[in-house]
């Protein structure tokens, strides 16, 4: 309501009594735990409980017929100043009240999973980029994506509890904390001209770890889980272009996107070095943090996004669109820090 606005509101009563929902979370630690109910289906909680350490358990109460979600959360840490809490949940229950009481509910309660790791900077020996300034820690954001597939089926639990980013520490370290298994996907955004992303690695297995490229993959979060092996590497030496794609005079501008792909033979299966950018309604485009070396161009009136043109189920898109830059043999080569102004390039 807005201020000084009156409403009408008819309040009905049932015939029949209400019934109880009761039960009690096992819980691992001594902070108690909040239970939410929500309508089956529905992602938010329309009544809310707390269950103490000392206490015997939860209760619903006035609950008519119907089906019924139950989710119970503990805090797994205390929270301070610079530390985000973690937090143990149970998975929903779901239970369906039917004309009785429904008793004798037990939740338990689980860790969530994390992924914690660092940010590595890796700077130029090359003469043109001594002196730039480098990227901050304190300027920086990791933050997770997830398959379009997932989003679409993202339950109570996910809504409730996922961790969308993390900032690294003085030292650049970062934990993203309370995550659903699942799988997920990293995005480093970072304010440094010169700089680029360079890799994104997790090791796996034993005795010898051998190097995951989480870029070019989904890393796989099992429930519970806690991560603790993943290096987002920052170089230095990155380079830029802005230009404008030449056309006829009074020739329509169509909605284009512009496509740089490694040109190197040994660079062709790393997705850091795809890239796309919008052609503008005046065929201006721009490129930025770009990695030093040798790139294909190739103009085309599909668009999308950077994002998803980087992710897994891309591979055949990426695949299509070198192969049609391979035959338009449009090279172009970058040198470290390099910026190239007034790019002409042709259809």
């Amino acid at each position: 309501m807005r201020s000084g606005e009156d409403s009408t509101i008819d309040i009905r009563y049932r015939g029949e009594p209400g019934h109880v929902i009761s039960g009690t979370v096992k819980l691992a630690g001594t902070n108690g735990a909040s239970v939410a109910l929500t309508q089956a289906g529905n992602s938010i909680p329309f009544a809310n409980t707390f269950q103490p350490e000392s206490s015997r358990g939860f209760t619903f109460t006035e609950l008519g017929d119907g089906d019924y979600d139950l989710i119970a959360q503990e805090l797994a840490s205390n929270p301070n100043a610079t530390t985000t809490p973690s937090f143990s949940v149970s998975e929903p229950k779901r239970v369906s009240v039917k004309g009785a009481d429904v008793t004798g509910v037990e939740l338990l309660t689980r860790p969530l999973s994390s992924i914690s790791g660092k940010i590595a900077l890796e700077p130029s020996k090359a003469p043109e980029c001594q002196g730039k300034r480098p990227p901050l820690f304190a300027e920086m954001v990791v933050r997770l994506q997830k398959p379009e597939t997932e989003k679409d089926k993202e339950d109570m639990l996910t809504l409730r509890f996922l961790t969308s980013s993390a900032s690294p520490d003085a030292n650049g370290a970062f934990q993203l904390r309370n995550l659903v298994s699942g799988k997920y996907q990293f995005e480093p955004r970072f304010y440094a001209r010169y700089w680029y992303l360079q890799s994104i690695t997790t090791t796996t297995g034993t005795p010898k770890p051998q190097k995951f490229d989480a870029a070019a993959n989904w890393t796989t979060v099992k429930s519970g889980e806690q991560l603790s092996n993943l290096t987002i590497t920052l170089a230095q030496g990155a380079a830029s272009i802005r230009g404008r794609v030449v056309v006829q005079e009074g020739a329509p501008a169509p909605a284009m996107s512009l496509y740089l792909v490694p040109a190197e033979p040994d660079k062709t299966n790393d997705v850091l070095r795809y890239f796309v950018s919008d052609v503008a309604e005046d065929m201006t485009f721009t490129f930025n943090n770009l990695p030093p070396g040798r790139y294909l161009t190739y103009l085309d009136t599909q668009t999308t996004t950077l994002k998803k043109f980087r992710q897994p189920e891309a591979a055949p898109e990426r695949l299509k669109v070198r192969r049609s830059a391979e035959t338009k043999k449009n090279e172009i080569e970058l040198k470290p820090c390099q910026n190239l102004t007034d790019y002409q390039l042709k259809p």
